[in-house]
């Protein structure tokens, strides 16, 4: 198999979006990163092409080389670092020395630092997206990377057992970036994921623990670590280790403060028995993200008796908020006459209101298309925009609508 002059020698990684290969060309090698043309994939190609340009730029980065389109697929071409991710080190019993620890630490913080500075957030910091090479660690995958100035609620994808409690609330920033970095250390340090959560948890388990549960720090055997972790993994965001703070923590005339541990008395708390709608009543008040799950329970009847009313004032409580996602939500009320009197006019509000949310942008779509409103805006384009976004009711539509997507619009080399 060839990709224009680059030879595929084997696939080596799988992902949930991409196929990575080892490819050589002209006696050197290299990794390729092969993604599907899908209109659903738009942004995510855009936005990684973004960042990695950025990063090229940065003193030691993983060379990206170019993005090629290839059939139906994009390809992206990188240096080759051989080793595996930081996971698969870990759970294949490599020992890190404290050097590699330190570095590990001051590498990725300097990398969130010099993206941040751009505007940009990585979004998605996990052991399986950080690379080691000549005792140097580099992020990879900027595919959900984006600007610094985008609300979270809106467009988060990140693996959640390594999301910031406080992104759920719509706020992002280095402090959120901190607070994954301290979950990947931990994990190198006790290779358990923090809270000892696994992928087949709930979204609202993850959420809880993130929210409520202090991690047991007993696991690290250094004290500076397990004082460091707490300072990373601070619940409130406003409170937590700033990246000059960690630099003075690693300084090796650093003091652990005696009264530290009291923090941890929590850890232990056990919540498996507990079903997600009790979680989601006690994460509500202060979560967004649950607040909308539980509406969505009252919505759907789920762990509950159906309850319109409910879900309702439930919904409007995060809307009031002006948490994105259920601004939507209510639209979609009102659309549907679910819970409250059907009302076109209300309906459309709230999706303008919310229409950089991909939910909202499909159902501007069907209301212009079917003339349910008073504008009269071209509704291709808001399903096109949803679709881009991946929602997928948009993309069947465009597919129903035998609307050509041309993908060759957006420029590789922009």
């Amino acid at each position: 198999m060839k990709v224009d002059n680059y030879n595929i020698v084997k696939q080596i990684a799988k992902g949930a979006f991409s196929d990575i290969y080892l490819a050589k060309k002209d006696k050197k090698f290299y990794v390729i990163k092969k993604i599907p043309k899908y209109i659903d994939n738009f942004n995510k190609i855009q936005n990684e092409i973004s960042s990695l340009k950025i990063m090229n730029n940065y003193k030691n980065s993983i060379k990206f080389y170019e993005a090629k389109k290839h059939d139906d697929f994009i390809y992206f071409v990188f240096d080759y670092v051989k080793g595996g991710d930081l996971h698969y080190q870990v759970m294949n019993k490599y020992k890190f020395s404290p050097e590699e620890i330190e570095n590990f630490i001051f590498d990725i913080l300097e990398q969130i630092e010099f993206i941040f500075k751009h505007q940009r957030l990585h979004n998605d910091i996990t052991p399986f997206n950080i690379l080691k090479k000549n005792n140097k660690f580099f992020l990879i995958d900027w595919g959900i990377s984006n600007s610094a100035n985008i609300n979270s609620s809106v467009l988060h994808k990140g693996h959640k057992i390594y999301t910031a409690p406080e992104v759920y609330a719509g706020s992002r920033g280095l402090h959120s970036e901190i607070y994954s970095l301290g979950c990947c250390l931990y994990f190198l340090l006790t290779k358990n994921t923090i809270y000892n959560l696994k992928d087949e948890d709930s979204l609202i388990k993850k959420i809880y623990n993130h929210e409520f549960i202090f991690p047991n720090i007993s696991k690290i055997k250094d004290e500076k670590y397990r004082y460091l972790v707490l300072r990373m993994l601070e619940k409130d965001y406003r409170k937590r280790a700033s990246i000059n703070e960690i630099k003075e923590i690693l300084n090796k005339d650093f003091i652990v403060p005696k009264n530290y541990k009291y923090i941890c008395k929590y850890f232990q708390k056990k919540i498996e028995e507990v079903n997600d709608f009790e979680l989601c009543k006690e994460l509500a008040p202060i979560n967004y993200q649950a607040n909308e799950t539980l509406a969505l329970f009252y919505e759907d009847g789920v762990f509950t008796k159906q309850d319109m009313v409910k879900s309702y004032l439930t919904y409007k409580k995060t809307a009031f908020k002006e948490y994105i996602p259920s601004i939507s939500s209510l639209g979609v009320l009102y659309f549907k006459g679910k819970g409250v009197k059907k009302n076109y006019e209300k309906a459309y509000e709230f999706f303008i209101k919310s229409k950089d949310f991909p939910k909202s942008q499909y159902f501007i779509a069907l209301m212009l298309e079917k003339n349910l409103c008073k504008d009269k805006n071209d509704y291709i384009y808001w399903y096109k925009l949803a679709a881009f976004n991946g929602f997928e009711l948009a993309v069947n539509k465009l597919v129903y609508l035998k609307i050509p997507i041309e993908f060759e619009s957006f420029s590789l080399e922009d």
